[in-house]
């Protein structure tokens, strides 16, 4: 069984333990336990691979525990520090996995609540832990690349070194996406200026570029927003290939030309406020418009209709939820979908779709009434 498999026989048992599981202890035996048993591989009924409860003394104060403790040698090469199945890690502070940290001698730590899990190491500070994970992610959303780094810490395969690396290189490269997160919602006056010389050469350049400045700051700003748009419908496209998820079926999708007839009249009637192109797979097809990163997307599927906003920048979560307070009278009905990649909230509107061609008109007149109020709202606001 591969390892994305073994995840996913936990990710399956987590919508009901939500509801069964009360208190930590009961998280740990039905979450994290078989988390390190059946995924990283450590045999949990041998104290010499995991010591429940492991002793960090810390100076004069002693008896100080943490949850598990992962060995190599009989020393720990993990620490894991445990929460309750619903307890959320951005509330939760780990200062008591910092204080074991340098005592025991470390280099790598876990906070989790049985379903998100947080990896940090001592990259700013030798045998110190880092006050930022490198690595985090949700059984519930997984990706190739997510069990790539996982492996990374799986018995048998646990190199320190490696990790550590790994675990340095994971965190450059977050910081490299919250700068250019940055520049694009903001682009800086040196990142505009590079651009605007490299279109404006010769003898008169610096006076050029200071000229221009202001101008190519809204064209950057442009360019930015458009690359975001083709990116993420390339995203949305790619989510929603094949059949449904798990099954291993991929439907043939409905001829181009239906799609094209379905959302000509809507596209006329909204005049140029979504995309022009349509987008279409085997489960649907879709028309999209960014304002400002949230994607405002209009769906149809073979038997239902939606209005969906999605966000991929680093604070998603600020942005939906703040867009989320200007449309109330959808909010109620609305269900989230969140991947590490995307957080994405599905308004659906009619359980009517492209096989109800009778009903066509019903549908879009649906789409365009909520789909044009969403777009109005959003370009209104400073979301």
């Amino acid at each position: 069984m591969s390892l994305v498999e073994r995840l996913g026989e936990i990710a399956a048992r987590i919508p009901k333990m939500r509801q069964l599981l009360k208190t930590e202890e009961a998280t740990k035996l039905h979450l994290i336990l078989p988390f390190i048993k059946d995924v990283l591989g450590y045999n949990i009924f041998d104290p010499t691979e995991v010591s429940p409860e492991f002793v960090a003394d810390i100076g004069t104060k002693k008896g100080e525990k943490v949850d598990y403790a992962v060995l190599s040698g009989g020393k720990p090469a993990m620490l894991i520090e445990c929460k309750a199945v619903n307890a959320n890690l951005d509330a939760e502070d780990p200062t008591q996995l910092y204080r074991y940290y340098t005592p025991t001698g470390v280099h790598l730590a876990v906070l989790t609540n049985g379903v998100n899990y947080r990896f940090y190491s001592d990259i700013e500070k030798s045998n110190v832990m880092d006050k930022e994970p490198f690595f985090e992610f949700s059984v519930e959303h997984l990706t190739e690349e997510i069990a790539a780094v996982v492996s990374k810490f799986v018995k048998g395969g646990f190199n320190l070194g490696a990790i550590q690396k790994a675990a340095e290189e994971l965190k450059d490269a977050k910081r490299i996406k919250d700068n250019l997160a940055d520049e694009l919602n903001n682009p800086s006056n040196d990142f505009v200026r590079r651009l605007a010389t490299r279109r404006h050469s010769g003898s008169k350049k610096r006076n050029m570029v200071k000229r221009v400045l202001d101008h190519f700051k809204e064209l950057t700003r442009r360019a930015f927003q458009e690359l975001i748009d083709e990116r993420a419908n390339e995203q949305l496209e790619k989510a929603r290939q094949g059949g449904p998820p798990g099954t291993g079926v991929v439907r043939p999708p409905p001829p181009p030309s239906t799609y094209t007839e379905f959302w000509r009249p809507i596209q006329s009637k909204l005049g140029g406020l979504f995309t022009a192109k349509v987008y279409g797979g085997p489960r649907g097809s879709w028309i999209s418009r960014n304002i400002r990163h949230i994607n405002v997307v209009l769906v149809v599927l073979d038997d239902a209709c939606r209005v969906e906003l999605s966000c991929f920048t680093a604070d998603r979560k600020e942005r939906l939820h703040k867009a989320l307070g200007l449309l109330p009278e959808l909010t109620d009905n609305c269900s989230p979908a969140d991947t590490p990649r995307r957080l994405s909230v599905h308004y659906p509107l009619l359980g009517k779709g492209l096989k109800d061609r009778e009903d066509w008109d019903e549908i879009r007149k649906k789409l365009t009434s909520v789909g044009e109020h969403v777009c109005r709202v959003l370009e209104k606001s400073d979301v």
